[in-house]
């Protein structure tokens, strides 16, 4: 059925729900079979968002193909979109009259979110505007900041900063935006810290650990401060703790440049609900 669909993805010269059933009957899909899910939970809908066919999304919408329809794993069609960076999709679904944007997969993750782990500013930008939330949590209590910071998605962090985002949420292990920011296996930057700081931080609940670090906290707004708790936070020994996916690990953080780590693009993705 979802290949059927995806091969019939040109307009036709009908209009409105018209065009959308004729492609539906084209592709030998009732209506009722629109919303059809196969053993994965999947739809026609589902499936064309994966694989960027535009137009068959267009006419599935039209022809009244529901946009939060999820599969076994939660996740929307939307979702899939922006995980697959999918920009005109993802414009459609967010236009698209009763599509949820702020939806959570297994993990508590929201569009946004998946935007944010894979620092596509332009998603972020295109579910924003349409009116997604930037506060929502995930189950372990990270928000779309808390995320983007753990992950060293830098062009997503300034984005959440400029436009309001909550600086001061913490997880459900009470690890703070500046925690966090710090401890990040990417941190080749300071500049997202000093925005944090600016952006009105309240310091006043990492004193017990930038107490142990042995740094004052009145020392954050001197310029080497950055460097100054770099050298004496321990990152080793299982002390950082990084987002992955829905589930909290402790793992060792290290000091690495942008051409070490590839563009999270590249890295794999995994939607398991194993957590």
């Amino acid at each position: 059925m979802a290949a059927a669909v995806l091969k019939h993805t040109k307009s036709t010269k009908r209009n409105g729900n018209t065009k959308a059933l004729a492609l539906a009957t084209a592709a030998n899909i009732t209506p009722k079979e629109l919303n059809a899910q196969d053993s994965h939970g999947r739809t026609v809908l589902f499936y064309a968002a994966r694989y960027g066919k535009a137009n068959a999304v267009k006419n599935l919408l039209s022809a009244g193909s529901d946009p939060n329809v999820n599969d076994t794993e939660l996740t929307t069609p939307l979702h899939e979109a922006t995980e697959r960076s999918h920009h005109d999709i993802i414009k459609l679904l967010v236009k698209h009259e009763g599509t949820d944007l702020d939806a959570k997969n297994c993990h508590g993750q929201t569009p946004v979110m998946k935007a944010v782990l894979y620092d596509d500013l332009e998603a972020l930008k295109l579910l924003h505007k349409a009116g997604a939330k930037l506060d929502e949590e995930d189950y372990t209590g990270k928000t779309a900041l808390l995320i983007a910071l753990s992950e060293g998605r830098e062009r997503t962090t300034e984005y959440l900063i400029k436009n309001g985002c909550d600086v001061n949420k913490r997880d459900k292990l009470g690890q703070s935006a500046l925690y966090l920011a710090i401890v990040s296996s990417n941190i080749a930057s300071s500049e997202n810290i000093k925005k944090i700081m600016r952006s009105g931080y309240t310091v006043a609940k990492d004193r017990h650990w930038l107490n142990k670090a042995g740094v004052d906290v009145e020392s954050l707004h001197q310029r080497n401060f950055f460097q100054r708790i770099l050298s004496r936070i321990r990152l080793g020994g299982g002390s950082a703790r990084r987002y992955s996916e829905g589930s909290v690990s402790g793992r060792s953080a290290s000091l690495r440049t942008s051409d070490e780590k590839p563009h999270p693009r590249f890295e794999s993705r995994s939607n398991s609900c194993d957590l």
